[in-house]
């Protein structure tokens, strides 16, 4: 960093500290209080699109480390620490940004303001898993590198450029605090300003010629997760334009049926549906298959896996606390250091022709015959653990019950009734949150202080609550294979449920209870989507042991996708609303990447355990699948008008309007209210009008007559008709195979569609006429 852009103001205090304070770093006073450290952020951009970020920082608390006593923690709002093993617990965030395609981006210094402070520093620590009940100790707590010098270097820099759909994501790396490790001296910054500017450059990392532009009126991911909100769809803002989206299944043919029955609801709803079913599947081939297609149609952005491990494998991967399975990398089609998703992924991870079916029809009747009971959609559940296990003092060790907390909050503000579920074990009084990596020791609700709150949720709790009907259940806490560890709730007790359509989406934020691969039989995943007459009809789950800290983020990223406004983060160690996301979205995938594009924030693009994080959580349902998260409605006043050469759909608001033809299979679908699609046989098409929280309005088409010429020598005169004409040698199984000889004379073929195979041969002496209608 350069001098000559600094002004610089140094304070050098000696501070002793006890507890936890608040420092207001203008003066240097310290406040015997946990305050609100939330710093502010401006972000500017040109008209050429030159964007100016401006922080500024007020104030940060200052914990006194339970390890290492004689060190502190240092902490800001939405600001995540190091972990690296040997270096200080310093803070960042990253700024993302969106880069169109074919430019580069050059990251400058603006100007900056500090002061430095005389206290030493914790160490930075590895996080912990979610499967345990491990704690720090100074075995297993790295002291800081003394030949370190100052630490980070830089306080703003370039650390990661990632790719969505042709648009590069750059990631920058702020950091509000440096430390001087030789003198035991913070540096802390009290202003930090830089600018991003674009270049174009023919040779730009970030080209890729073979990239599937954003396509979808209605792709709001980058708007969503980057501070520039890069608009590439010049129709975003125009009503009643096409919407294309293209969705790839992939499957084994047992679960043929019941992946034809998907197909059929998911192009009525306006998807261009592409099934492939092989009897072998291999994780390069799966890989080889969604590229080839992605390359082909750039309008790719849903897959869905139909199988488990052993029909369709997830891709192994070492990365990370264990080795585990993913389908990540199914849906990265920028290279192998790119783990940043273009499509959305699900698996319906089944093991037999009946669970299939069964699956399948819970997610069809969840979106065509919702429930249309208020109490259904104003229940959530949520079930966490207070952990208190070394030292016993009352704080929490984890997050755990804090965060479920935290999106109590927040929905209830939303007009959300959420049912608490909480345990902890008899010999534990919760008093505080954690107050290390995780919070800041604030004290916890008064209603939840023993006697007040009884900490005792256990199975039967969560049972009634799920039978009774909740449209969202939450856990965080410790997991396994069979379940979730506190409260316990196991495959036995989700095989017990009897909700019937009362079908809520799971948020299974802990280890191991997505491991579809498991030796042991069903996981617990597989056994509440599986699960006939009731269970759930989506679940989000990892496939290993997963990562405190992270989970909380990802969980807060998730809440947030679905409910923007005003904006809910769980970061370490408070909340922060300085990002807020401008669009909901109500879709199982988006919800799942937009929660760890919010998790990315946090922990760094680089850091092992966001790659580890995103390999390990799946969506097990349809991605494509949105949310319901009130009363669905019904259209009204819709005018339809089937003419002879298209269909005119007119209605009061904007929906997704789709066309499903029944002749030739196309789907056309478009997002607007005054819709006029053309074709020829407007009887034959299927309508659809769709749109969150309501119920869809479906027009169905007739059904096409065909007509097979199959093994026949035809004399004229004749006439054949029909919606569809197949001619040729196996155009049916209902005809003995054979050849098709136009002998002569004159023969009229009168259809929408009419294929002519081969083996089919005309003689000169027949006159033969194709009548499209």
């Amino acid at each position: 960093m350069k001098k000559g852009l600094l002004l610089i103001l140094v304070m050098l205090l000696t501070i002793h500290i006890h507890g936890q304070q608040t420092i207001t770093l203008k003066d240097g006073k310290l406040v015997n209080k946990v305050l609100p450290t939330i710093p502010t952020r401006d972000v500017s951009i040109s008209s050429s699109g030159e964007i100016t970020v401006t922080y500024a920082f007020s104030s940060a608390i200052l914990q006194k480390d339970d390890l290492f006593k004689e060190s502190y923690w240092w902490k800001v709002d939405g600001f995540g620490f190091e972990e690296e093993p040997g270096k200080p617990s310093v803070l960042s965030r990253l700024d993302q940004f969106s880069i169109p395609k074919g430019v580069e981006a050059k990251v400058e210094i603006i100007d900056s303001f500090y002061k430095d402070f005389n206290f030493p520093i914790t160490p930075a620590r590895l996080p912990l898993i979610d499967s345990g009940d491990d704690v720090y100790t100074k075995e297993n707590v790295k002291p800081i590198d003394s030949s370190l010098g100052i630490y980070p270097i830089s306080i703003v820099e370039v650390c990661n450029i990632q790719q969505y759909r042709g648009n590069g994501i750059l990631s920058v790396k702020v950091s509000p605090i440096q430390y001087d490790v030789k003198n035991k001296k913070i540096r802390a910054y009290t202003k930090i300003k830089y600018k991003v500017t674009y270049t174009t450059s023919r040779n730009s990392a970030i080209v890729d010629n073979n990239a599937s532009p954003i396509t979808a009126v209605d792709d709001n991911f980058l708007s969503n997760t980057t501070l520039n909100g890069l608009n590439t769809n010049e129709q975003k803002e125009d009503v009643n334009s096409q919407n294309i989206q293209d969705y790839l299944i992939i499957s084994v043919p047992k679960y043929t049926e019941a992946v034809n029955a998907f197909a059929e609801w998911k192009k009525m709803l306006g998807f261009n549906v592409h099934i492939k079913i092989e009897n072998s599947w291999t994780p390069n081939s799966v890989k080889e298959t969604v590229k080839n297609l992605y390359a082909k149609k750039n309008s790719l952005y849903y897959m869905l896996i139909v199988g488990d491990q052993e029909d369709v494998p997830g891709s192994y991967s070492t990365h990370g606390y264990a080795s585990h399975v993913t389908d990540l990398w199914y849906g990265c089609m920028d290279g192998e250091n790119d783990f940043t998703p273009d499509i959305y992924r699900g698996r319906l991870s089944v093991n037999t022709a009946n669970e299939a079916l069964t699956v399948v029809n819970k997610i069809i009747q969840y979106e065509r015959n919702p429930i249309l009971t208020s109490t259904f959609y104003n229940k959530g559940v949520n079930c966490a653990y207070f952990q208190d296990v070394l030292p016993k003092d009352d704080y929490a060790d984890r997050r755990f019950a804090q965060t479920s907390e935290n999106v109590r909050d927040y929905l209830q503000t939303q007009g959300k009734s959420i049912q608490r579920i909480y345990c902890t074990h008899e010999d534990v009084t919760p008093t505080h949150w954690n107050r290390g990596m995780y919070s800041n020791g604030e004290n916890i609700p008064v209603e939840l202080l023993k006697p007040i709150f009884a900490w005792n949720g256990k199975a039967t709790d969560i049972t009634s609550s799920i039978n009774a009907g909740a449209f969202y259940v939450l856990h965080r806490d410790h997991g396994a294979t069979w379940g979730w560890g506190d409260p316990r709730y196991t495959v036995e007790n989700v095989n017990s449920l009897s909700n019937g359509n009362k079908l809520p989406v799971v948020f299974s934020m802990n280890c191991l209870t997505g491991q579809f691969n498991s030796n042991s039989g069903t996981c617990f995943a597989e056994a509440f989507l599986r699960k006939p007459n009731g269970g759930c009809v989506g679940i989000f789950a990892a496939t290993e042991s997963s990562i405190s800290g992270y989970n909380d983020a990802l969980t807060g990223g998730m809440f947030d996708a679905i409910w923007p406004s005003p904006g809910l983060r769980i970061v370490m160690p408070s909340q922060s609303s300085t990002a807020p996301t401008p669009t909901p979205t109500y879709r199982l995938g988006q919800i799942l990447d937009q929660g760890f594009a919010r998790m990315t924030e946090i922990y760094g693009a680089n850091a092992m355990y966001t790659r580890y994080t995103k390999e390990l959580f799946h969506c097990f349902g349809d991605p494509s699948m949105q949310i319901y998260t009130d009363v669905p409605t019904i259209f009204t006043n819709v005018l339809i008008s089937r003419r002879t050469n298209n269909i005119s759909v007119s209605l009061p608001n904007v929906a997704t309007i789709s066309f499903y033809d029944l002749v030739n299979g196309t789907v056309s679908s478009y997002i607007g209210n005054n819709i006029t699609h053309n074709v020829n046989h407007p009887q034959n098409v299927t309508i659809c009008i769709s749109g969150h929280n309501k119920i869809p309005y479906i027009q169905a088409g007739e059904a096409p007559t065909t007509t097979y010429i199959q093994n026949e020598t035809i004399v004229g005169p004749k006439t054949y008709t029909g919606s569809i004409i197949k001619v040729g040698s196996d155009v049916t199984i209902t005809k003995p195979y054979g050849p098709v000889i136009f002998q002569n004379g004159e023969v009229k073929l009168t259809a929408n569609e009419i294929e002519i195979r081969p083996n089919t041969t005309i003689k000169k002496e027949a006159n033969l006429q194709i009548i499209l209608k």
